[in-house]
């Protein structure tokens, strides 16, 4: 080798070197990402599996606010959602416990006669329906499944499509 071909290879080292340092500190960066997403799992799925919880019983039952540690059990599922999840799921979550309690205080309107027991008992039979279709048209599921990580950490997208596509004009 002559002096200026180690001169060459001595000034293309130094980048390399910090490509590859570039290169590793991303990949950790990445795992640190999916191992997060995979220690928050539990947590997040406990939340959920209180929301799904409730929502069975509305659905098994109407009367579900009469039974006080049904709503306690939901209450003590779902209040660490603010540490876990954003915005949109805990509006959902609160969704879900008005459209419950209205259920039930139309519920026992509907028990209690009167002029308006017929609309009672219809509007909780319509929430009723709508804790049923939360379950039964993955509405749930959707609504969590952001957040929960359950699709896959996508990396290099423009890798993963066909040859033929990528370079399609």
């Amino acid at each position: 080798m002559t002096c200026d071909s180690l001169g060459i290879v001595q000034a293309l080292a130094v980048p390399a070197i910090a490509f590859a340092g570039v290169w590793i500190a991303a990949e950790q960066k990445r795992l640190a990402d999916i191992r997060l997403r995979n220690d928050m799992f539990d947590r997040r799925f406990k939340i959920y599996d209180a929301a799904l919880t409730l929502l069975r019983l509305a659905t098994n039952r109407q009367d579900v606010g009469g039974d006080i540690d049904t709503m306690v059990a939901y209450r003590e599922g779902t209040q660490a959602a603010a540490f876990f999840f954003g915005t949109k799921v805990q509006a959902y979550l609160e969704e879900i416990r008005q459209n419950i309690n209205e259920m039930n205080v139309r519920q026992a309107e509907a028990r209690q006669g009167g002029a308006n027991a017929n609309n009672s008992l219809t509007r909780g039979f319509a929430l009723q329906n709508w804790c049923a279709n939360q379950i039964e048209n993955g509405i749930l599921i959707a609504r969590f499944e952001e957040e929960m990580g359950l699709r896959p950490l996508r990396r290099f997208a423009c890798l993963t499509l066909p040859f033929s596509t990528r370079w399609r004009n």
